[in-house]
């Protein structure tokens, strides 16, 4: 499972196993201003041989899935 998310301008890939509060981190990440890109399906596409760019599937673009509370539209 895969979380990614813009901070500062740049694309961190969070990666875990389920239930390592990969999720809850972006969370956090989104209520200190940060914007989320992508959780669970993260597209990768590599536009050089040392860059790789992470971004959404439109499916999953604004949604966050949180155990504790379930699908969170983090747009509104």
């Amino acid at each position: 499972m895969l979380v990614c998310v813009n901070v500062s301008g740049n694309r961190i890939l969070v990666r875990g196993n389920s239930g390592v509060v990969k999720s809850e981190t972006a969370h956090t990440l989104i209520g200190r201003g940060h914007r989320l890109l992508s959780d669970d399906i993260v597209v990768i596409k590599k536009l050089s041989p040392q860059t790789l760019l992470g971004t959404h599937d439109v499916k999953n673009k604004e949604f966050l899935a949180l155990r504790s509370i379930g699908l969170l539209n983090v747009v509104r």
